[in-house]
């Protein structure tokens, strides 16, 4: 079955205690809810006009939670943009405990914007904003242009994307899709870019810092392409295996214990570490200054590479773990 047509087909499981370090919220915060008629909100966009503003002078950040509620709030675009935020005062759009993507199953919560047409769907253009645990995909895309599903505006910084997954960003028309493109600075800690056309992870000329912690690109043309040498670009516990042209290519300042082959998973669409590699489990760097979690909010002790903290056979029932992303 097609991913992004089963993402229907969910199952809610219970969350586990986090350690979420990474999932930076801001200090104090006002949260709404995106899903079904019970919701708050059924998009997005009507979310971002409702909260946009001055968020430092009224004192308090805003939160969207999505919900995996079986109806069609995943086929929708987005634009986040305008609002004055701060590193402790922003806006952030995550999955609800329970609903975080799981890649394995098509569980948990994915936009799946539906259209023909050449669009960057997913468009983000705010200081400071987060995306948390969701999933990106596009259906239908049939045009002549190089575009991005989750597109980060020039000019803003602060932009952090932790535990999502960009998957199957695929053109059938001449041009082509990379999941992420970023043209601002940020953070990107414990996601996963699977078959997307051209790129995975790339980014533009952004004049800032852009650091990549514990990531993995798996299919397309590159795994992760940094286009200016003027910006600070650092990889750092990343895997990029299974591309047709290179898994770290352009204007790298560095790629710290990456690597490009011989990382053993689980199998299939399981991107959990299996039990008996030895190329990515405990052989990270010790990132835990900055952070100290995984994809399913395990905690790191050995820092393997990738997103997967390796934990052991996942339990047959119940927890976050059994199929994550």
């Amino acid at each position: 079955m097609n991913r992004a047509l089963a993402i229907l087909l969910f199952c809610l499981v219970a969350p586990l205690a986090m350690a979420d370090s990474s999932r930076v919220m801001p200090t104090v915060y006002d949260t709404a809810t995106l899903g079904g008629a019970a919701r708050t909100y059924q998009s997005v966009n009507v979310w971002e006009a409702a909260t946009q503003g001055n968020l430092v002078t009224g004192g308090r950040g805003k939160v969207l939670e999505c919900y995996a509620d079986g109806d069609a709030t995943y086929d929708q675009s987005f634009t986040i943009a305008g609002s004055i935020t701060n590193a402790t005062l922003f806006r952030v759009l995550k999955a609800a405990a329970g609903h975080e993507y799981v890649f394995a199953t098509a569980a948990g919560f994915a936009f799946a914007y539906d259209t023909a047409a050449a669009v960057d769907p997913y468009y983000v253009g705010e200081d400071n904003f987060g995306l948390y645990d969701l999933g990106f995909t596009l259906v239908g895309q049939n045009h002549a242009t190089i575009a991005a599903a989750v597109y980060f505006v020039a000019g803003k910084s602060g932009y952090r994307m932790v535990g999502c997954t960009v998957f199957d960003c695929i053109n059938a028309g001449s041009g082509t899709y990379d999941g992420v493109e970023l043209n601002g600075a940020g953070t990107f800690i414990n996601c996963l870019f699977v078959d997307n056309d051209r790129v995975g992870w790339f980014a533009q000329a952004t004049g800032g810092t852009n650091l990549v912690y514990n990531c993995t690109a798996i299919g397309g043309q590159w795994g992760y392409y940094a286009v200016a040498a003027g910006d600070t670009n650092t990889a750092i516990n990343c895997i990029a295996q299974g591309f047709s042209t290179a898994g770290f290519d352009g204007s790298f300042d560095a790629t710290t214990t990456c690597t490009t082959s011989g990382v053993t998973f689980v199998g299939g669409d399981d991107y959990h570490l299996a039990a008996g590699d030895t190329v990515a489990r405990g052989n990270g760097t010790d990132l835990s200054g900055t952070f100290d979690d995984d994809i399913d909010g395990d905690t790191r002790s050995a820092w393997d590479i990738g997103p997967d903290e390796y934990q052991g056979a996942p339990a047959a029932t119940g927890g976050k773990r059994n199929s994550f992303f």
